[in-house]
C-alpha cells in the first residue's frame, strides 16, 4: 500500500525539488555577497589610514625674524615697513614714521645702550621696535632687543605683586620693615623693633620698596610660588611670537635671603625689552596675552591664554598707576609733552647697578600702558648708561609714548633730560 502512494505524490514532488534546489542556490549566492562585502567593510579603514599616511604634509612655518632683518626693514610706501624673508617681500606691522621718529629720539640722546618697544595689548601687533647702541663705548656692548642680557631689577615686583594678589593679598596689605635701599641681607628679613616704616602693597610697588616686598613674599607665598607666577608670565620658558625671541631667566632660590632678594629684583631674573613689553601688554588686557607680531600677514590676533586672573591684572594695573602719580615714575612724567597731558599712565619703573667689575653699567626700565583706563598701547623701555648717565628709562618711555599719541609722530616736543650727573643712584 505504500508503494500506490508515493506514486500517487510522484508528480508533486519533482517541483518541489526544483524549487528547493532554487532557494538553495539563491542563499548560497546571498551568502558569497555577504561574505563578500563584510570582508570589504572590514578592508575599508586600512585604505583610508593608508591614503592618511601618503597625505601632503603641511607647510614649515616661515623663519622667525630677528633684529638683524629688521635692521634692513624698507618702506612700503604707504607708511609701514617691508622686510625681505625666503617666501620674499613681508609687510610688517611697524610704523614706519613712529619708528624712524623713536630712532631718531635715541640717537640725540647718546645713551650708550637703549631700547623701546611699542605693543598693542589687544592685538599684540608691534608697532615699534627700536635699539641704539653708541659706537666704541664699552658700556653698550651689551643689550638686546629680544635676548635677555640684563638683571629684571624692580621690574620683577610686577610678578612678585600679581603672585601675592593671587595668593589672596589685597593692594591694601601692609607691612613694616626697615632699610632695604641698596640691597637685601638677613638682617632685613626678620620683623623687630627697627621696623619703623610701613607701607600697603600699592605703596610698596609705587616707591619700589625692596624690603617690604621682601617681606611680604616671605610671609604670604610659600615656596615655590614666585617661580611659578614667573614661568606663568614667560620667565624660563618664554612665548610664542614671530619674532625670534629667548626666554628670560627666573631662579627664585631656596633659602629664605635669595627668595628675599628674588622678589623686589635684586637677583634671580633677567628680561629683555621684548619680554618687558609682553609683560606690561598683558597686565594692561586684563590678563588675557596675545601673541607678540611682526608680519603684517599673522596680524589676526591670537590669545596665549589668560596668564593672571582678569581681577588680578584689574588690580595690578590699578596697583602700577600709583608709580606714575605718586611714586618713582613721578620725576620723568610729572612734566608731559601735550599729547600726554590729561592721561592716566601705568607703569613700573627698575633700576640697578650691574656686577661687571672692569665696566660700571647701570640699567634703568620702565614698562606701562596708556591710557590706564582704556590701553591703547604698553611700552617697555630700557637705558643702559656708565658713571655719568645721559637718560634713564622712564624718559625714553615717556618720549615713546608721546610720539605715539602724538598723531605726526614727530619727535616729542618737551623732551627735556639732566645730563652729566653722577650715576650709582639708589636702586629702586
Amino acid at each position: 500500500m505504500i508503494r500506490p502512494f508515493l506514486l500517487s505524490r510522484r508528480p508533486e514532488i519533482v517541483p518541489m525539488a526544483v524549487v528547493g534546489a532554487l532557494c538553495l542556490a539563491a542563499l548560497g549566492l546571498w551568502l558569497v555577497r555577504a561574505s563578500d562585502a563584510k570582508e570589504r567593510k572590514l578592508q575599508a579603514p586600512t585604505v583610508v589610514q593608508t591614503r592618511a599616511a601618503v597625505a601632503v604634509p603641511k607647510p614649515a612655518p616661515p623663519p622667525k625674524l630677528t633684529p638683524q632683518n629688521l635692521a634692513q626693514a624698507r618702506p612700503d610706501g604707504h607708511g609701514g615697513l617691508t622686510v625681505h624673508t625666503p617666501a620674499g617681500e613681508a609687510p610688517l606691522t611697524i610704523d614706519a614714521n613712529l619708528q624712524a621718529a623713536i630712532t631718531a629720539e635715541l640717537d640725540r640722546q647718546h645713551v650708550p645702550y637703549a631700547a623701546v618697544v611699542l605693543l598693542e595689548p589687544r592685538t599684540g601687533a608691534i608697532r615699534a621696535i627700536v635699539e641704539h647702541r653708541e659706537p666704541d663705548d664699552p658700556v653698550g656692548l651689551i643689550g638686546s632687543l629680544v635676548a635677555p642680557l640684563v638683571p629684571a631689577a624692580s621690574v620683577f615686583k610686577v610678578v612678585t605683586s600679581a603672585a601675592l594678589l593671587e595668593a589672596g593679598q589685597s593692594p591694601e596689605t601692609r607691612v613694616c620693615f626697615h632699610g632695604g635701599k641698596h640691597g637685601i641681607d638677613a638682617s632685613l628679613l626678620t620683623p623687630g623693633p627697627r621696623d619703623n616704616q610701613c607701607q600697603t602693597l600699592t605703596e610698596a610697588l609705587a616707591h619700589s620698596t625692596n624690603a617690604a616686598f621682601a617681606r611680604l613674599a616671605l610671609e604670604h607665598l610659600k615656596p615655590g610660588d614666585l617661580a611659578r607666577m614667573a614661568q606663568r608670565l614667560g620667565f624660563g620658558q618664554g612665548f610664542q611670537s614671530d619674532l625670534d625671541v629667548q626666554p628670560s631667566h627666573i631662579d627664585e632660590g631656596t633659602t629664605a635671603l635669595e627668595r628675599g632678594r628674588c622678589a623686589p629684583g635684586f637677583a634671580g631674573s633677567t628680561l629683555s625689552p621684548v619680554h618687558a613689553a609682553f609683560l606690561a601688554a598683558t597686565v594692561a588686557n586684563g590678563g588675557l596675552a596675545m601673541r607678540p607680531t611682526l608680519l603684517a600677514s599673522q596680524q589676526a590676533p591670537t590669545p596665549l591664554g589668560q596668564l593672571l586672573p582678569a581681577a588680578v591684572a584689574m588690580e595690578l594695573g590699578q596697583m602700577m598707576q600709583q608709580t606714575v602719580v605718586a611714586g618713582t615714575g613721578r620725576h620723568a612724567f610729572g612734566q608731559r609733552p601735550a599729547s600726554l597731558r590729561g592721561m592716566a599712565i601705568a607703569g613700573k619703573t627698575g633700576s640697578l647697578s650691574g656686577d661687571d667689575p672692569a665696566v660700571y653699567r647701570h640699567f634703568s626700565w620702565f614698562i606701562g600702558f596708556a591710557p590706564a583706563d582704556d590701553p591703547q598701547i604698553a611700552v617697555a623701555a630700557l637705558a643702559i648708561n656708565g658713571l655719568k648717565w645721559k637718560t634713564k628709562g622712564p624718559v625714553l618711555a615717556r618720549d615713546a609714548l608721546a610720539l605715539y599719541f602724538a598723531g605726526n609722530h614727530h619727535v616729542a616736543d618737551a623732551a627735556s633730560h639732566t645730563r652729566g650727573v653722577d650715576a650709582r643712584p639708589a636702586h629702586d
